[in-house]
C-alpha cells in the first residue's frame, strides 16, 4: 500500500460520506453479504446469502448463485451461516470444483452440535472447511466460538475455544 501517498494527498483517503460506497451501502441495504478483496483492494467476488431465516426474510432479499474464488491455486466456496444448514449448498460447490467451503456464521450457545454437523456435511463432500464463528455477545445472545479448519470427511485440523481474540491457522493440503 502506497502509504506515503495517502499522507500526501488527503484526496486519495475514502471518507465516510464518499459517493464510491454507493453501490457498497445499496448491496447492504439488500443483502447479507461476504465482499472478497484483492491484496491490491480490487474486489474479487460478492457473495449474497442464498438461504435466509426469521427476520432476515422481511429485511433482505436472498443471493441467486453460489460463488467459487481461487486462492493461490484452491478453489474456495463461499456460505454464510444458514447456507451450511441447506445440504444442497455444500454439495453443488463440490460439484463445481469447490475445494474449499468457507462459512461465516453466528451459532448461539446451545447450537453447537449443529454447528458439527454442518460442517460435517460440506466435509462429506470432500472439501476443507473454513469456518469463521462469531464469539462473544451480540444482539442479546451469547455465540459460543468455535472457529476452526476441518479436513475432508470431518476430523478437526485445529479448532478454536471462544475466546474473542483467538486465531487458528492450517495448511491446506491435498
Amino acid at each position: 500500500m502506497e502509504f506515503e501517498a495517502l499522507a500526501d494527498d488527503p484526496g486519495l483517503r475514502l471518507t465516510a460520506d464518499d459517493s464510491c460506497l454507493g453501490p457498497l451501502r445499496e448491496a447492504c441495504r439488500r443483502h447479507i453479504g461476504t465482499l472478497v478483496l484483492g491484496p491490491d483492494g480490487e474486489t474479487v467476488a460478492t457473495y449474497a446469502k442464498r438461504n435466509l431465516h426469521d427476520s432476515e426474510d422481511e429485511l433482505f432479499e436472498p443471493g441467486g448463485r453460489q460463488v467459487i474464488v481461487e486462492v493461490c491455486g484452491r478453489r474456495l466456496g463461499l456460505a454464510i451461516c444458514l447456507d451450511a444448514a441447506n445440504p444442497d449448498h455444500s454439495r453443488e460447490l463440490a460439484e463445481a470444483g469447490a475445494e474449499v467451503y468457507v462459512v461465516s456464521a453466528l451459532f448461539s450457545e446451545g447450537q453447537e452440535q449443529r454447528l458439527l454437523d454442518q460442517v460435517g456435511v460440506a466435509a462429506g463432500h470432500g472439501m476443507w472447511v473454513v469456518l469463521s464463528q462469531y464469539s462473544g455477545k451480540t444482539g442479546g445472545m451469547a455465540a459460543f466460538g468455535g472457529s476452526g479448519v476441518w479436513k475432508p470427511g470431518g476430523a478437526a485440523e485445529v479448532r478454536l475455544g471462544g475466546e474473542v481474540s483467538e486465531w487458528a491457522y492450517a495448511t491446506i493440503t491435498s
